[in-house]
């Protein structure tokens, strides 16, 4: 996944740590069982009109203004209207520079190919096929290749370029 699809897959829910920041933020007690626990889907259901925008510098967040982010949720959640900053993980910050994506079209599918590029570290390359129709019957697939050093970037790509589907 590259970073901008990273961006695009949470721009309609609130990630991991975003949602940390708004459970803070609230009072829990509500929705909590006898023995303390919640359920967070329990809240999160509540949340409405997400939208994933780029900050700037005449934002005010609802929590942690001091941090530093590029882009900030603002929804609401029982009639308030809550703004809180997105955080993209470090892990998935770290992978960004080692995975080299390229997207095309193969027979009326949209092709991804993320292919691992530090042959010094074990990850997966893969290939996957979306229908470009997605009202369509046709099937997706996605094939991986773990990449332990055996084998050269070269050679995985070529395999993985190889890969197309044959509807009929």
């Amino acid at each position: 996944m590259t970073r901008k699809q990273f961006i695009d897959d949470n721009r309609k829910h609130l990630g991991f740590e975003s949602t940390q920041l708004f459970f803070n933020l609230i009072d829990i007690k509500p929705y909590q069982n006898e023995k303390g626990a919640i359920n967070p889907r329990d809240i999160t259901k509540k949340i409405k009109n997400v939208v994933l925008n780029k900050m700037n510098d005449s934002i005010i967040l609802s929590k942690a203004q001091d941090k530093i982010c590029e882009y900030y949720y603002t929804f609401d959640f029982e009639k308030k209207e809550y703004k809180i900053p997105f955080y993209i993980p470090q892990e998935n910050l770290d992978n960004f520079k080692y995975y080299e994506i390229k997207i095309d079209t193969i027979n009326n599918y949209q092709r991804t190919l993320s292919i691992w590029k530090n042959e010094s570290m074990e990850n997966y390359s893969s290939v996957n096929l979306i229908p470009i129709n997605s009202n369509s019957n046709k099937m997706e697939l996605w094939i991986g290749v773990n990449t332990n050093g055996k084998m050269k970037i070269e050679k995985i790509s070529e395999i993985l370029e190889s890969v197309e589907l044959k509807y009929n």
